[in-house]
């Protein structure tokens, strides 16, 4: 069974992803994007239309929240106010883990060490993104949504 998709040249889809040409034909020929792509006869890359316009959504809305959140940015927390903005422990912890939520310092050892602060913007944006996603059990990140500080 055949599938049905519109597709739009690369130059075109990076227009609409604010992205450099260049660097999307990187990322579609190595893998790294959840796009379909086919290439032309003349070795010109289509991309399909539908996965464009949610990269291009998603990178809407982490750049909507990232700039409502930004000013938190220098501010630190420690973890149990972190859990006051509705982010669980287990997420928590599984973001520092990867890299989304800057930890300024290492955990303390044992019960009364050092209080561990972490980037309030980064909680903050983790709890934006779980308000936004319909929060416990869904999926919080995507290639699209990681915050801007992260590596992706």
């Amino acid at each position: 069974m055949a599938i049905e998709m519109t597709v739009i040249p690369l130059p075109e889809a990076a227009r609409r992803l604010r992205m450099d040409p260049d660097v999307l034909t990187c990322l579609v020929q190595n893998g790294e994007l959840k796009v379909r792509a086919v290439r032309t006869p003349d070795g010109q890359i289509m991309l399909d239309e539908e996965d464009v316009e949610r990269m291009a959504q998603a990178m809407t809305m982490r750049d909507k929240i990232w700039s409502k959140i930004k000013q938190f940015e220098r501010e630190t927390i420690g973890i149990t106010k972190a859990e006051s903005f509705g982010v669980s422990y287990p997420t928590l912890y599984r973001c520092i883990e990867i890299g989304w939520i800057r930890a300024v310092d290492q955990p303390s050892k044992g019960n009364h060490g050092k209080k561990r602060r972490l980037n309030k913007a980064d909680v903050a944006y983790v709890s934006e993104l779980a308000k936004r996603n319909g929060g416990s059990g869904q999926r919080l990140f995507t290639s699209y949504t990681v915050p801007p500080h992260a590596p992706n």
